[in-house]
């Protein structure tokens, strides 16, 4: 599966900012098992970007995921741009992603990105921030294989409504640091910037430093081409004066999501196999969230309404 990422950015185009947006679609893409050929930035110039979609999919390129200019502002025109090249819309995805982002960001309902195909390339539109490439691509991740393999006629074993996850990284960074004179409540905002930029788990642990001061551990899985901005934004967000950082190989299990339907609604359950034997199955909490608010159930309801369901399915 082959994809490319085209950032549209007049700030990043003219080298005033880093597209860390199209950097981290890249490294998700990559991580999903898609063949990524490069990230190509434009202007917000409706004639360039619509010569780089073109250009993109005329490269026998299966999937196209634009960042950037989807807003409200006068120079976001991608979606225009988008709508000048395409030949069938397929709305239903950029209304998923406005939906689900609408849950955490109310204001995501302002983003006007669209989604439609070009020959046999499936074109996407993300917002510019890296927290909306983040949410939009794992949210994305278990449809696109299915998506392309209907526009290129070739089997994918979504159609039994199983397909792969983005597999975690093997090889990640550790970053750590101590933090003893930051208020808590700011732990929040630091996580939540570290996720955003593509960290795969960050976590905090009570400790002791010396003089017995009470404090806490800072501690950021990255992958290792991001470590670098992980650090800025540590730096930026807390008080510490240091980041400490060393390399470890993980042994990762593959990740396989299956949908099963319930009376709230289709869930995703997130699989988990080790040497090829099933080892972990547990519905996914964001679905079950999702469902339980829609029908005013309890998320244990929904919970357990996916178990029953996949186990069903397994057992048939």
């Amino acid at each position: 599966m082959i994809a490319t990422v085209i950032t549209v950015s007049d700030r990043c185009n003219k080298g005033e900012a880093q597209d860390l947006s199209g950097g981290l679609a890249m490294t998700m893409l990559t991580e999903l098992g898609w063949t990524v050929q490069g990230c190509s930035i434009v202007p917000d110039e409706r004639d360039q970007i619509s010569k780089a979609l073109t250009s993109a999919c005329g490269n026998d390129v299966w999937l196209v995921v634009t960042t950037g200019g989807t807003g409200l502002a006068p120079r976001d025109i991608t979606p225009e741009a988008t709508l000048d090249v395409i030949e069938r819309e397929v709305p239903g995805i950029s209304e998923l992603l406005r939906w689900h982002s609408y849950r955490r960001v109310p204001n995501a309902v302002l983003s006007r990105g669209v989604s439609g195909i070009k020959d046999r390339t499936l074109i996407v539109n993300l917002p510019g921030s890296t927290g909306g490439v983040r949410d939009g691509i794992n949210l994305l991740g278990p449809l696109l294989p299915h998506a392309v393999s209907i526009l290129r006629d070739i089997p994918h074993p979504h159609d039994t409504e199983v397909c792969r996850s983005r597999e975690t990284p093997t090889t990640v960074d550790i970053l750590q640091a101590n933090i003893d004179d930051m208020n808590p409540q700011f732990c929040e905002l630091l996580s939540s910037r570290l996720f955003d930029a593509g960290a795969v788990d960050v976590f905090y642990t009570p400790i002791l430093m010396k003089k017995q001061r009470s404090a806490l551990l800072l501690t950021v899985l990255v992958p290792p081409l991001l470590s670098e901005r992980a650090a800025d934004i540590i730096f930026a967000n807390s008080t510490t004066l240091g980041v400490r950082r060393v390399g470890a190989d993980r042994f990762v299990q593959q990740r396989t999501w299956v949908t099963v339907k319930t009376a709230y609604g289709a869930i995703r359950v997130k699989v988990g196999s080790w040497k090829g034997r099933q080892t972990t199955a547990a519905p996914e909490y964001e679905d079950v969230r999702a469902a339980a608010v829609l029908h005013g159930v309890s998320a244990g309801e929904v919970y357990t309404a996916a178990q029953t369901a996949f186990a069903l399915t397994e057992s048939n």
